[in-house]
């Protein structure tokens, strides 16, 4: 990671645990409503797509609002859209305080996602972060992602992203009612395939839902406790965790697991347009994935964000989910801005 993009990300970060920033330093950008999976806890593959943000769109967007020092991009299956490649090559050309580049994919096209992010890598991004997305051991797996060879394929570019240079890949195991319980042997079959993974290499977040993004999944009730014992013992087998990213993790569940046992987090001192927003994959600004409250769309703002930022009602509506008017999610998208922003707070440390 580039010293000077990581200084300024960090001096964001401590500066929004005081005040609502005058542009974000974190966006989630959705480039794409279409999947090739079926899970159970997401509905976006029900979507129809429609009015996505063109190449052209995409680019002006990123000229006029280039601030960024965090960057999702997600969907959907990102590599759906076959110019992907094209629009990490906008981000990383016009976004020069960036220091963070994410993006998550569940794997299954397997050739064209390593080829893809080999093509991205020549760009020189910043500090490139990778989650390959897998619930639970093969046949779980495969039950809750509605396709059958989906581990497998998932470890496939697992194996393949992670013996690229100038990148860091995860595997990201979503929990939620289907699958607690089973983290330990999905990290038994993970090895099986790819002996030399770590503990640390497989990611957990909480599964949530969300009308305007995921929609809503097969609700099913979580037994709490069994959750908890999950959370538990991934805590105590992961090892003792180093630097900012290993902080949030760690503080993140912890979090989780006083989420389930709790509800909304009464603390906790939320992010969403304070700190980050979410931008649809047809423009649509919301506050965050969670958060169903449209505030425009860019193509109505000629793609300036700092414009739709500074309005009124952006920040009234930030005020209202900093008192409690937002749906309490526990997802790391919003999550771990949100665990950076009361650094200095002294709030709910978990």
């Amino acid at each position: 990671m580039r010293w000077l993009e990581t200084v300024r990300l960090a001096s964001r970060v401590l500066r929004s645990n005081y005040s609502r920033l005058d542009f974000p330093y974190k966006i989630n950008f959705s480039v794409t409503e279409n999947c090739n999976q079926r899970c159970r806890i997401c509905q976006i593959w029900k979507k129809s797509p429609d009015g996505e943000l063109g190449l052209q769109e995409i680019e002006s967007f990123f000229k006029a609002s280039n601030r960024f020092s965090w960057i999702d991009v997600t969907g959907g299956e990102i590599f759906l859209r076959d110019d992907i490649v094209d629009i990490f090559e906008i981000i990383t050309r016009n976004c020069n305080q960036l220091a963070l580049l994410h993006f998550p994919t569940n794997g299954f096209l397997v050739d064209r996602i390593v080829q893809s992010v080999e093509q991205i890598l020549r760009f020189s991004p910043p500090r490139l972060r990778i989650t390959v997305s897998l619930d639970g051991p093969p046949a779980l797996n495969d039950a809750l992602r509605g396709v059958h060879g989906a581990f497998d394929r998932a470890i496939q570019s697992f194996r393949c992203l992670r013996a690229l240079p100038g990148c860091e890949v995860y595997l990201g195991m979503t929990l939620s009612p289907h699958n607690v319980g089973a983290f330990s042997e999905t990290l038994e079959e993970v090895r099986r395939a790819v002996p030399d993974t770590s503990v640390d290499e497989l990611h957990v977040n909480l599964a949530n839902t969300g009308s305007h993004y995921y929609g809503y999944g097969e609700t099913v009730p979580w037994d709490r406790e069994t959750a908890k014992a999950q959370i538990d013992e991934i805590l105590e087998v992961q090892p003792r965790k180093t630097g900012a990213y290993g902080f949030l993790q760690t503080r993140y569940l912890k979090g989780a697991r006083e989420h389930l046992l709790c509800g909304h987090h009464s603390g906790r001192f939320c992010q969403a347009l304070s700190a980050t927003c979410f931008l649809s994959a047809s423009g649509m600004l919301y506050p965050c994935i969670m958060f169903g409250r449209p505030l425009g769309n860019v193509r109505d703002w000629g793609y300036d964000l700092s414009r739709m930022w500074g309005e009124r009602q952006a920040s009234e509506v930030a005020g209202e989910i900093r008192s409690g008017a937002c749906p309490g999610c526990w997802t790391p998208c919003e999550a771990f801005p949100s665990i950076a922003g009361r650094l200095l707070r002294g709030i709910a440390t978990f």
